[in-house]
C-alpha cells in the first residue's frame, strides 16, 4: 500500500538515548545518492569498465515552518524548534538525528546543525532551513517493511 508523507518527523538526541521531535517539518531531502563511477579500464579490456565509488550525500537540508515560539513544548515535541536549533548550532556539538517515516522505518545519522531563516515574499508563511552536516554513515533502519 502506498503511503503519504503525513506523520513523517525529524528527531534529534544529544546522547542517543532521549529523543526530541522538531515541530513544523515541511520537507526533507533525498536520503542518499548514487555512487560516482570510478573508471578501472585497463589495456586488456574490450570496453570501459567502472566500479562504484563513495557516494556524497552532501548536507541534509530540511524545511520547516517558522513559528512565533509562544507554544510550550509538550512531551518530546520541541515547539520552539528554531530557537532550540539555533542554541544547538551555537553549541557546536555533534548530535544524533533520525528521520522517521509513517511505516516505522527511518534513517539515522550523526552531524552538526546549521539553521537559517529563508527568504520570503508578500503573503507567504515564514520558513527556515535546517542543514545537517553528515558526520557518520547514513543508516537505514528497515523496521517492518
Amino acid at each position: 500500500m502506498e503511503l503519504l508523507t503525513q506523520d513523517t518527523h525529524l528527531d534529534f538526541s544529544e546522547d542517543g538515548s532521549v529523543w526530541s521531535e522538531l515541530y513544523g517539518l515541511e520537507s526533507y531531502p533525498d536520503m542518499g545518492s548514487d555512487p560516482p563511477k570510478v573508471k578501472v579500464t585497463n589495456m586488456r579490456d574490450k570496453n570501459e569498465r567502472y566500479i562504484g565509488g563513495i557516494p556524497d550525500v552532501g548536507d541534509l537540508k530540511f524545511g520547516f515552518f517558522y513559528n512565533k515560539e509562544t507554544d510550550a513544548d509538550s512531551g518530546n515535541m520541541v515547539k520552539k524548534a528554531f530557537a532550540k536549533l539555533k542554541e544547538l548550532e551555537e553549541g557546536g556539538k555533534k548530535l544524533h538525528w533520525k528521520l522517521n517515516y509513517p511505516d516505522g522505518t527511518s534513517y539515522s545519522w550523526e552531524g552538526k546543525p546549521t539553521v537559517y531563516v529563508n527568504g520570503g515574499n508578500v503573503g507567504e508563511a515564514m520558513k527556515y532551513t535546517l542543514s545537517v552536516t553528515l558526520e557518520s554513515k547514513l543508516e537505514w533502519n528497515g523496521g517492518n517493511t
